[in-house]
C-alpha cells in the first residue's frame, strides 16, 4: 500500500512540474506565490523548488515578467527563514529554511544588480544570522 502511494505521489509531482512548465512567467509567479501560503510545509517546499529550478535553468524566462512580482516573493521567503536559530524547529521547517535561503540567493543573483535596495532586508537578516552563529559557536 505504501509503495502504491509513493508511485501516485511521484506521478502527481511529475505532472505538476509539466503543467508549470506550460505556464507563462506571470502566471507561474502567481501560482508560486499562492503555494507559498499553503498550510502544508511540503507544498511550500515544492513551490520553492519549482521556483529555484526556473531561476537556475531558465533565467531568461523571467526577463518578460514584472520584476515587482519577483520582489514580492522575498517577503514570504524571508518569513520562512525568520525562525532560523530557534530551538523548536521541526525537520520539515529546517529543510524549508535551507530551500528558502537558496531561493533568496538565486533571486538576488538575478535582481540585485539592477535594484540592490530591494535586498536590504536580506542583508539585515544575514547580519543577525551571523551574530547568532557567532554566539552559538562561542558558547
Amino acid at each position: 500500500m505504501v509503495r502504491v502511494d509513493f508511485i501516485v505521489m511521484l506521478s502527481v509531482s511529475c505532472l505538476l512540474v509539466q503543467v508549470n512548465a506550460l505556464l507563462p512567467s506571470n502566471m507561474f509567479l502567481l501560482v508560486i506565490r499562492g503555494l507559498f501560503n499553503h498550510k502544508l510545509p511540503t507544498v511550500r517546499r515544492k513551490a520553492m523548488e519549482l521556483l529555484n529550478t526556473r531561476l537556475q535553468h531558465q533565467s531568461s524566462f523571467f526577463s518578460f515578467c514584472n520584476h515587482e512580482t519577483l520582489y514580492s516573493l522575498l517577503t514570504p521567503l524571508l518569513s520562512v527563514m525568520g525562525s532560523i536559530g530557534s530551538d523548536t524547529v521541526k525537520p520539515d521547517l529546517e529543510t524549508n529554511q535551507q530551500v528558502a535561503m537558496l531561493s533568496v540567493k538565486l533571486l538576488a543573483r538575478h535582481l540585485a544588480p539592477e535594484n540592490p535596495s530591494q535586498f536590504k532586508q536580506v542583508n539585515c537578516f544575514s547580519v543577525s544570522w551571523n551574530k547568532y552563529v557567532h554566539e552559538f559557536f562561542k558558547a
